[in-house]
Order: structure tokens, then C-alpha cells, then sequence
């Protein structure tokens, strides 16, 4: 007797076991549909599985446990009843493109691992994937709801993002001089190999300790940008915020703190317009990719919640 033709039988007879002779073994505060008719999620109807059980939810790859299962009467499919409400279409923090849910399938074209965790994507399973030519990027569906990750948004029919064609900082006035937002009364020269230990990035707040390009103002002395922080961008796709984030000028002249590594900074901050309590980064926390590479350990190291 297979799993699946046991798994059918015990499914139909709990339901009717429900519906006719105890219509009170479930609390009535506990609101869930008997079955679920979705063919985005899934091309059979549903059926609610009223008991708890270790099988493996097909989207999520996690077992049941106490939490409300669904099973198709006619394929080997389980799945969460929180899964069967998973957004289609989502943006992520990690990935610069969309995300779309791709379900259970018999064969994938490619396998990969997950953009969060960093396992294997098993092809028994449900995941996001980008659908742009040429992307190859993907992330286990329980990775992309993390709460750093994704903020649940569907997106399907949704107009993509504005699409900004300038976000530089600067405008080139001639063979290494720029003229930066930072400091628009006056040009700003490139110099190789700076070194000065006792002044301070206007942008990041480091000292001028590693010998490496600097952009200073051509008249005012203490203006001094490194090259890096002068090439910011405007606008940013954070690993640490899912919603993008907009380079502000406007702490320059008073601290913030760093939501991330709780630093205080007077330079320059990438803030979330989106955000209630408007979420500061310094340029560094902005600026963070993945593998990160640290000089204290051997190995590359990943973003974990």
C-alpha cells in the first residue's frame, strides 16, 4: 500500500468525519477553508489534512509539525496552509531583479544554491527565481519570507520601480576634477597615494591611513573625499534593506546612528523614504556584498539574520 494511496484515504476520511460527526473537534475561532482551489499554486484542489504530522511541506521543505497542512487527493503534494499564501512575485534585498515563485517541479533546467543560505535548492521543492534572460538566481521560498529579506509584498501586476539613468554624486569638469554634490562651490582634484592621519573622509569618517586616491577641494583644504566614497551612488540597492535607499547629505552636519552596526557617523547616510522610523545606513553598512571578505578570517562570510 503506497504513501500517497494511504495518505488520500486518511484525508477523506477526516474530512468527513468533520463535516458529518464532529463539528466540534476544531475550535471555532480557528477560521480555514476545508479546501483550498488555487491552480496558480497548484493545478488540483487542496484538502485540508486535520491532524498533526511530520510530512514535508513540497513548497517549503519543512515538516509539518503542528501547523495546518493541505494534501492533493489525486499527486504526491503537502503543503502549509501558510505556504498556499505566499506572494507570487516579490522583491528581494539580495537580488537587483524580481523574484517569482516557481512551484514543485518533476524537472528544473538548472539547480543552484539559495541566494540567502547558501544550500542546494533541491528540485522536489518550491522556490524564487529570477526570470530576467541570462540571471541565473534563485532562493528556498522559506529563505525569502525572512523579515530582512522580503517584507511579504505581492507584486504581481505591479509596475517596476522607477528606473533612475544618472545616480552619480558628481559631474566630470575635466581630466580628474569633479565637481560633487557634497561641496558644489568649488572643484574637487584627484591625488594618488594620500596618506594623512589626522583628517577625516567627509563621506565615511575614516582617516587617510591605507595610501590610496583621494578627491580634495582645489581650495578648501579640509574638503577631502576618497575616491571610493566619492563615486557613491544616489540611489542604492541595499543587501540590508529590501526597499532601496537614497544617499542624503543632510547629516554632514549633525550624528546619526547606524541602524545596522549601531556606529555613529556625521558623514554621509543612505536612507529608506519607505520606512517609518526611516532607516539610516552609513555608506559602509550600505555597501555591503556578498562574499564579504574580512582580513581577521580565512574564509569568505555571508549576511545571516
Amino acid at each position: 500500500m503506497s504513501l500517497l494511496w494511504t495518505l488520500q484515504w486518511q484525508a477523506i476520511l477526516l474530512l468527513f468525519y468533520l463535516r458529518f460527526y464532529d463539528p466540534f473537534c476544531m475550535c471555532d475561532k480557528v477560521n480555514i477553508p476545508y479546501y483550498i482551489d488555487n491552480k496558480k499554486k497548484h493545478e488540483h484542489t487542496l484538502h485540508y489534512f486535520p491532524r498533526q504530522s511530520t510530512l514535508v511541506c513540497d513548497v517549503c521543505a519543512l515538516e509539518g509539525g503542528s501547523e495546518y497542512l493541505y494534501v492533493c487527493l489525486l499527486c504526491d503534494f503537502i503543503v502549509h496552509k501558510r505556504c498556499t499564501d505566499l506572494p507570487y512575485v516579490i522583491k528581494v534585498s539580495c537580488h537587483d531583479h524580481r523574484l517569482a515563485f516557481t512551484p514543485k517541479l518533476p524537472y528544473k533546467e538548472w539547480t543552484t544554491n539559495c541566494g540567502v543560505c547558501h544550500t542546494k535548492i533541491y528540485e522536489n521543492y518550491g522556490e524564487y527565481s529570477c526570470r530576467m534572460k541570462g540571471c541565473v538566481y534563485a532562493m528556498h521560498s522559506r529563505c525569502a519570507m525572512q523579515s530582512g529579506v522580503c517584507d511579504g509584498k505581492e507584486l504581481e501586476g505591479e509596475p517596476e520601480e522607477e528606473t533612475y539613468k544618472n545616480t552619480k554624486m558628481y559631474e566630470e569638469k575635466g581630466d580628474g576634477i569633479i565637481q560633487h554634490l557634497s561641496h558644489l562651490i568649488h572643484l574637487m582634484r584627484l591625488e594618488e597615494n594620500f596618506h594623512d592621519d589626522t583628517n577625516n573622509c567627509q563621506a565615511c569618517i575614516r582617516l587617510f591611513y591605507d595610501d590610496g586616491n583621494v578627491y580634495r577641494c582645489m581650495k578648501c583644504d579640509f574638503i577631502i573625499l576618497h575616491e571610493s566614497c566619492a563615486y557613491m551612488p544616489r540611489v542604492k540597492q541595499s543587501m540590508l534593506n529590501v526597499h532601496r535607499l537614497f544617499l542624503s547629505l543632510d547629516y554632514t552636519t549633525r550624528w546619526f546612528e547606524c541602524k545596522r552596526c549601531y556606529r555613529y557617523s556625521c558623514g554621509f547616510a543612505y536612507v529608506c523614504p519607505l520606512e517609518v522610523s526611516r532607516l539610516e545606513l552609513d555608506i559602509f553598512c550600505a555597501s555591503i556584498s556578498e562574499p564579504f571578505d574580512y582580513h581577521s578570517h580565512p574564509h569568505p562570510l555571508f549576511i545571516s539574520e
